[in-house]
Parts: C-alpha cells; structure tokens; sequence
C-alpha cells in the first residue's frame, strides 16, 4: 500500500478564521431568540442619546445666547426643538412597547 496516500487522506485543512466564525455563529444563534428584546432595547438607549445630546446643545445655545443677550429666531433652534420632542417620543414609545413585551 502506498504510505504517502494514507497520511495525505488524514490530514485535515485548518484555517485560522474557522474558530472567531465559529464563536460568532454559536453567540448569534443563541441571541437569535432574544433579538427582539435587544432591538428594543438599543432603541430605547440610542433615542435617549439623541434626546440627552439635542438638550444639551439646545441648553448650552440658549446660554451662550442669554450671556451676550442676543435675542432672535434661528432655524437651527428650530430644527433642534424638532429632533427634541421626535426623540422623546420615539423615547416614551420604544419604553411602552418593552412594558409591554415583559408583561406578556
């Protein structure tokens, strides 16, 4: 028999990516059953980023013009109380509907 196709037959390809894919693939199907839960929840966590900061840039205009008194409308103003009461909405909407899931 010949040697050389006994050890060829046995050797087995091993690539260095296999291991992280592998972890990935066991980590998203096991979160796979909780997505829902993480989604909401990554909502909820990113509208009250974009709240917090839009408060506080419009409090730190509204300061910086009531130092120099400067009175005057600003479309930026505008725009800014816009993303403010969208955001708290989606805030107090995306946490209603996490009440929601839980009681379920």
């Amino acid at each position: 028999m010949n040697s050389t196709l006994c050890t060829s037959s046995a050797t087995t390809i091993v690539e260095p990516w296999f291991l992280p894919i592998d972890i990935l693939r066991i980590i998203f199907s096991t979160l796979a059953f909780y997505k829902a839960h993480i989604l909401l929840s990554a909502d909820s966590c990113l509208a009250a980023l974009v709240f917090a900061s839009d408060m506080l840039g419009m409090g730190v205009f509204a300061l910086q013009n009531d130092l120099k008194h400067i009175q005057f409308r600003d479309s930026l103003c505008i725009f800014s109380f816009y993303v403010g009461i969208a955001s708290c909405t989606e805030f107090t909407g995306v946490n209603r509907r996490l009440d929601q899931r839980f009681e379920n």
